[in-house]
């Protein structure tokens, strides 16, 4: 068990060898990824990368918080339209016909 940002976190591992040829590599590629999930949360807050081919990465979430979102985040906002395309627009003034 471990912790992140405050954050009871699930610590894991993963390691993945490549054997030289295997992918057409000359060498053998050792890729190790590691996780910080947070079984709270359910998402991982945490991942690092290691892989020769790419380079090292690391992502992490910020300003985590575990109160509820204002209402106001998600209102739609005043004059907002969704067209969907998916069907004939009529043109002002013209009517469509659809069939039953």
């Amino acid at each position: 068990q471990d912790t992140f940002e405050g954050l009871d976190v699930q610590r894991t591992r993963e390691t993945f060898t490549f054997y030289r040829a295997s992918i057409g590599n000359t060498k053998t590629i050792l890729r190790v990824v590691d996780y910080w999930y947070s079984p709270s949360l359910g998402v991982n807050v945490k991942v690092m990368r290691h892989d020769p081919r790419d380079g090292d990465q690391t992502l992490w979430l910020t300003d985590l918080s575990l109160s509820a979102a204002s209402p106001e985040t998600f209102r739609v906002p005043a004059g907002y339209r969704i067209i969907d395309h998916r069907v004939v627009q009529p043109v002002v003034g013209q009517t469509v016909q659809r069939e039953p």
